[in-house]
């Protein structure tokens, strides 16, 4: 496990360990390796106090189909929404311990507008199926994220972060402020500008 240390600084006050994936979901995304992952955390924790979100998922319902597929059986731990205003999906990633983010699988080059959001919120960041390339880079750069490539990967650090969140340990101790500002709104109207 990681080395714990205490600071409930920036902790949100929840009784449920949250982590949300926003917007849609693509059959190039492997969303599989993160579902097993939570469903083993789920067996073989004691009365596991998860709860995993994706707003706007049930836009397509192709991949909503796909998703509660994966999740038989284990539905009660999950919030599937078609899309919502952005106000409350920005309210439900603030709430959030952990923002997903799922690579494309065999596909480079993709950054995803989603992951320089995530950035913003100065979160915990968890990139599944990394694609070795601009999201890893991004993911690493911010010092914001936890990468992995399978479910037992996942299950490992899903386990990590769950003993913070019950110890009220900040999952991240410290991130790059410098690179996060970089991601900024203002400063990328600065780079177009000039």
């Amino acid at each position: 496990f990681l080395k714990l240390e205490k600071d409930s600084s920036d902790l949100e006050n929840s009784k449920k360990f949250q982590i949300t994936y926003n917007g849609t979901l693509y059959s190039s995304q492997k969303i599989e390796i993160f579902i097993t992952a939570i469903i083993n955390f789920i067996k073989k924790t004691p009365k596991p106090k998860i709860q995993i979100c994706f707003p706007g998922l049930a836009y397509y319902v192709d991949q909503e189909r796909r998703l509660k597929a994966l999740i038989k059986g284990y539905e009660s731990f999950f919030i599937i929404t078609k899309r919502i205003a952005k106000t409350e999906v920005l309210n439900i990633q603030k709430k959030s311990h952990v923002l997903l983010m799922i690579g494309h699988d065999n596909i480079k080059g993709i950054p995803s507008s989603k992951i320089y959001e995530y950035i913003s919120l100065q979160k915990p960041i968890l990139l599944v199926n990394s694609d070795k390339d601009i999201l890893e880079n991004t993911v690493k750069d911010s010092g914001l994220g936890f990468i992995v490539n399978s479910s037992e990967e996942t299950l490992q650090v899903i386990e990590e972060m769950y003993l913070k969140f019950e110890s009220c340990i900040s999952i991240i101790k410290r991130f790059n402020k410098e690179k996060v500002s970089e991601f900024s709104r203002e400063n990328s109207s600065k780079l177009l500008a000039s």
